[in-house]
């Protein structure tokens, strides 16, 4: 029994020193104090944020709509295996203040299946969308986080050019997710974020007919 006391001491002064060092992060404090009430551990929600930028040459309706249409994304988005709509969840936000006429502004839910190495998960999502202008998908809690946001921005441009940034915002719980962010995050994201970008350039391909893909085909060959 002493020598179990020792050793639950020993690994709390090793946790507590761990986290020390993850102090200058952007750190939620939410402590507890162990049985013996002798030393206090800091858990932790370690807050993150990664941003991407990039100015595409197609019209703003065309990025917006690659984003978001949800329930495409087991089609081309690295790491998700299935992307479905949850039933009656879509409702059409009543804003007052929006400039666009055609109010086609929503609010969804969505459960996608991520499978990355040995981790496999499908996580609902709730997405809201202000039509060619934002799409906000923000993750139900996990194991691995408290909150998960991204958070996708359009902007046209002269020439029928877009630049689109996306933000991602995410609480995680506890050191060992949050090194496993830090291996992952930059890669993982970039990927992502080049798949969208990808799906963008084949957008007008994939929305033809399957006449108007064979007369293009038929023209490719001709000019070879």
């Amino acid at each position: 029994m002493m020598i179990a006391k020792y050793a639950k001491k020993k690994e709390t002064r090793m946790i507590a020193n761990i986290m020390n060092n993850f102090y200058n992060n952007n750190i939620h404090n939410n402590c507890y104090n162990n049985n013996n009430n002798k030393y206090k551990i800091m858990m932790r929600y370690i807050s993150k944020k990664i941003s991407r930028r990039k100015i595409l040459n197609h019209p703003k309706e065309v990025v917006f709509k690659t984003v978001a249409d949800v329930d495409q994304y087991d089609q081309f988005l690295p790491y998700c295996t299935k992307s479905e709509l949850v039933e009656n969840s879509m409702i059409i936000n009543d804003d007052n203040n929006n400039n666009n006429n055609n109010n086609n502004n929503l609010t969804f839910e969505a459960d996608l299946s991520f499978a990355h190495s040995q981790i496999s998960e499908t996580i609902r999502h709730k997405i809201v969308t202000i039509e060619n202008e934002s799409v906000v998908s923000t993750a139900a809690e996990t194991g691995f986080w408290n909150s998960l946001v991204y958070d996708w921005k359009f902007s046209q441009l002269p020439d029928n050019k877009t630049e689109v940034e996306v933000k991602l915002d995410v609480d995680i719980k506890g050191l060992p997710y949050a090194i496993a962010f830090d291996m992952l995050s930059d890669t993982v994201l970039q990927k992502v974020f080049d798949a969208f970008v990808s799906r963008v350039h084949g957008y007008d391909f994939i929305n033809t007919t399957e006449d108007e893909k064979r007369q293009q085909q038929q023209e490719k060959e001709i000019k070879f």
